[in-house]
């Protein structure tokens, strides 16, 4: 009987003793070992991590180890974030703590998401970790002063057709305008990278485009995200998929047939990935390498003038949404839009890197312009990314967020120009090296109008009526 006692006793005490070990198991840890490959033992084991929380108005919400990397448009490094898993993140308002730095205490699980699967299948398993939270986030240090909270645009801005901007283009209805088309496009890569300033340069630009310059909702096509828009105002056509893009290439080439060619207008706000040199860029951040670039396949990078330029060889690449081979490299965005049978191609090209897209968009009758050179990030706030909106303000003739007037028209023809507007965006933007091509060489410069760049700049996107035509139009067809 004594044996038998002594037994339960010390049963009694592994018990006790076991316990104790899984309440002790609150392991605090830093988020780049949470996300290691060794992160896997602590599947389904309570853990403890700090670092800011992100929480977008899509509900979609992660733990982020510096704030700074939601402000450049490349992937967050999977090692730096960790999404809180949705079963109970409504302990988590945007009001109270985006931008916080917290403790957060949960379970660490593995998503069983089919299309989270998916993509693990080239971003590695540590994608697919959650945390799944015990308690509510502890506020470590409040939101910093100025940090904006990220927001959808409301349904409308105020942006006035130009007829109504300048009485003499009243006129504008007696002149046939030059066909027009557009593709707005944004990927995102994933829910905690696709950041809502990508849906508000397309919508902002949308309706600059659709109010002020008369631009056709069937002539412009918007490839986003997973084909849903977050505003019922602004239509989405088609995911950022593969196949996305290939129903609009082939929307295009029908509608250019039935409707007459004319000029596109391309706009691409997403991430982009390629090398990053600190010594090119002017807005540092962390160290040069290659941030996601890939082997140029096809040489053409090599090509000179291109290669003494670009001595790492690199493709730049840009993004799906959600997709298990979630790249497009150069070569493939440039192949898609010579698919198009426009007459006049204008590109603006917001990504990280997209200087480099420059060269493989090259060729005559074009005016590529980039938010960065080549070699450096471009940057963004939680509303907008900076030399997107700048630009777009340039054509609205009004600021966005503050309403102020602008005037973009530095040659005062009445009309501004794709030049004006680039060196209008471009003098707003403080972050990076915004680019400019237009001689069909495919090698960009700050400054169009010093050299060859800048002589074919004088492009607008509305009917091209400079002041002397305001006044009366001598044959209303052409």
């Amino acid at each position: 009987m004594k044996n038998l006692k002594s037994k339960l006793l010390l049963s009694l005490a592994v018990s006790l003793s076991v316990v104790m070990m899984t309440i002790g198991q609150e392991k605090e840890m830093e988020l780049s070992a949470l996300k290691s490959d060794k992160g896997r033992q602590y599947i389904d084991q309570i853990v403890k991590v700090k670092g800011f929380l992100v929480v977008l108005p899509d509900g979609t919400t992660y733990l982020v180890d510096d704030l700074t990397r939601t402000e450049i448009n490349t992937p967050m490094p999977m090692a730096s974030y960790i999404v809180i898993d949705s079963a109970n993140r409504n302990r988590i308002t945007r009001e109270k703590y985006h931008g916080a730095y917290v403790l957060l205490t949960g379970k660490l699980v593995l998503s069983r998401d089919r299309v989270d699967m998916d993509l693990a299948r080239t971003l590695g398993e540590a994608s697919l970790l959650r945390l799944s939270l015990t308690q509510a986030p502890q506020v470590l240090r409040e939101r910093r002063s100025g940090t904006e909270i990220p927001r959808y645009l409301p349904e409308s801005r105020s942006v006035a057709p130009l007829s109504q901007s300048n009485s003499a283009l009243g006129k504008r209805s007696l002149y046939v305008c030059p066909r027009r088309y557009a593709i707005l496009f944004s990927g995102g890569y994933n829910a905690a990278n696709a950041h809502p300033r990508y849906w508000n340069d397309i919508q902002y630009l949308y309706q600059v485009l659709r109010t002020r310059y008369g631009y056709s909702d069937q002539d412009i096509v918007v490839i986003y995200k997973d084909g849903i828009t977050p505003n019922s105002s602004y239509p989405v056509d088609y995911p950022a998929t593969a196949a996305g893009w290939t129903s609009a290439v082939s929307y295009l080439q029908n509608r250019m047939t039935t409707t007459g060619r004319g000029s596109l207008f391309f706009f691409a706000t997403n991430h982009g990935s390629g090398y990053y040199d600190l010594a090119q860029a002017k807005t540092a951040y962390g160290s040069s390498g290659n941030q996601g670039g890939l082997v140029d396949s096809n040489n053409d990078e090599a090509i000179p003038p291109h290669g003494s330029v670009d001595p790492q060889h690199l493709d730049e690449v840009v993004y799906f949404y959600n997709q298990s081979s979630n790249t497009i490299t150069d070569d493939q965005l440039a192949g898609w839009i010579n698919q198009i049978p426009f007459k006049q191609l204008v590109a603006v090209l917001e990504p990280c890197f997209s200087g480099g897209l420059i060269w493989d968009l090259r060729g005559p009758n074009r005016i590529l312009m980039s938010a960065a050179n080549e070699f450096e990030y471009s940057w963004g706030s939680a509303s907008n990314d900076f030399f997107a909106v700048y630009f777009t303000d340039a054509l609205n003739g009004k600021a966005l967020y503050t309403g102020l007037p602008v005037n973009a028209d530095t040659s005062q023809d009445c009309v501004v120009s794709m030049k004006e507007a680039f060196l209008y965006a471009k003098s707003m933007d403080s972050y990076e090296y915004p680019q400019y091509e237009d001689n069909g060489d495919g090698i960009s410069t700050t400054t169009p109008g010093v050299g060859g760049d800048g002589i074919n700049g004088d492009f607008d996107l509305g009917c091209g009526l400079r002041c002397a035509q305001q006044g009366g139009f001598s044959n209303p067809t052409e």
